[in-house]
């Protein structure tokens, strides 16, 4: 248990009201004692000039033989030794005993110490209480649909680190992600409404024309319906492996693989669709366990990536563990550099849409990579371009 945790400090405040309760009363009544002793009210100092004047009657007990001196001296109490009027007796008299001074003195501390007890008691209520509560109210808020409610540490310089500080702390990123989650999630939908409202309205107008014999049916026609078709197939197949991904539903069949030669497959059957484009490849020998269905698809997806930006050349590299796959483009502005991995994020929109990408490829390629256990990152090269990294 740590020294700052709520544990500690409950102990903590049980001992302050044990120690008050019982250290209270007894300073409250050794301070009455000793100022009883060295300041006597006025009815000690009348008893005391009385037995005084008894000591000086009794010196000369022929002259006053009324007076029983010797009962006295057995019976009177003995006085403290600065007020000794010499009678050596055991104890004080009545008068100063536990009815005049000591009764008051108890009832004034255990009236003081309680009210210290009961004061560190509502304040440590108050304070374990007050931010529970917080948490509550905000958790309500939350389930009402405001998860922009956030709980705020109450007493933060004092009770940092303890565990109802790390609660609001805990509820806050709870809400936060949330919060994020549910934006997301209404982004996602806007852009899988988007990204199908184009092939369909393309497929709905040309059968419109179709019908209306606008446009004749020709292999033409049907191959324009088809490659539309064949994209929303692809974009549904997308999404549906990145809600495998996200849901750690992901089936891989993992194998020792040999990167090197993935690579160079994959590179050869990409070859002709670059055009006056070179790629070049640098692969040293390198063994993996993995799927090699899906990272032939990462690589798939990054090479066409790449395709789209590079003017000239793509370059491929496999030293140790790293594959890097390099363009010649403008590259990825530094502002878009974490972002290049969301889902139907586009750097340039009208290139993406012009190459027919729906914007998922990348996203395909972290979720897959992720799933092996690797990393992937983008960057960009000092001469300009693109650098996209995967580190098994």
């Amino acid at each position: 248990m740590k020294w700052g945790s709520l544990g500690v400090r409950l102990v903590g405040v049980m001992l302050l009201v044990m120690l008050t309760t019982t250290i209270v009363p007894a300073l409250m009544l050794l301070r009455t004692a000793d100022e009883q002793l060295r300041n006597p009210s006025t009815e000690t100092r009348q008893t005391l000039e009385a037995i005084l004047k008894i000591r000086t009657l009794c010196e000369q007990p022929e002259k006053h033989p009324e007076i029983p001196c010797a009962s006295l001296k057995s019976n009177l109490a003995k006085l403290p030794e600065r007020l000794n009027a010499g009678f050596q007796i055991d104890k004080l008299p009545d008068p100063f005993n536990q009815q005049t001074w000591i009764r008051p003195a108890l009832v004034l501390g255990s009236g003081l110490a309680l009210f210290i007890a009961i004061s560190i008691s509502l304040f440590f209520t108050y304070f374990v209480t007050q931010p529970i509560q917080a948490v509550g109210m905000a958790a309500q808020k939350i389930a009402l649909g405001d998860l922009t409610a956030r709980v705020k540490p109450p007493l933060a310089p004092i009770v940092s680190g303890d565990e109802l500080s790390v609660l609001a702390r805990q509820f806050n990123q709870m809400a936060s992600q949330l919060e994020t989650n549910q934006t997301e999630r209404k982004q996602l939908i806007a852009d899988i409404a988007h990204e199908l409202r184009t092939p369909i309205t393309v497929m709905q107008f040309r059968l419109d024309a179709l019908e209306d014999g606008i446009y004749e049916l020709s292999t033409d026609e049907i191959k324009t319906l088809s490659q539309q078709n064949q994209f929303l197939a692809r974009l549904v197949e997308d999404l549906r492996l990145l809600t495998l991904a996200d849901s750690k539903q992901l089936t891989l069949e993992r194998q020792d693989l040999a990167l090197d030669d993935l690579v160079r497959s994959v590179a050869d059957q990409f070859k002709p669709r670059l055009g006056s484009k070179e790629l070049h490849l640098e692969l040293a020998p390198c063994q993996i366990h993995a799927d090699p269905d899906r990272i032939r698809q990462v690589l798939t997806n990054l090479l066409e990536n790449a395709q789209k930006y590079a003017q000239q050349k793509i370059e491929v590299r496999l030293i140790g563990r790293q594959l890097s796959i390099t363009d010649d483009g403008a590259g990825i502005p530094e502002s878009d550099l974490d972002r290049v991995f969301d889902r139907f994020y586009r750097v340039d929109e009208s290139r993406t849409r012009a190459t027919g990408g729906s914007g998922l490829g990348l996203a395909i390629a972290k979720a897959i990579i992720k799933a092996h256990g690797a990393s992937i990152r983008a960057s960009n090269q000092p001469s300009g371009g693109a650098i996209m990294t995967l580190r098994f």
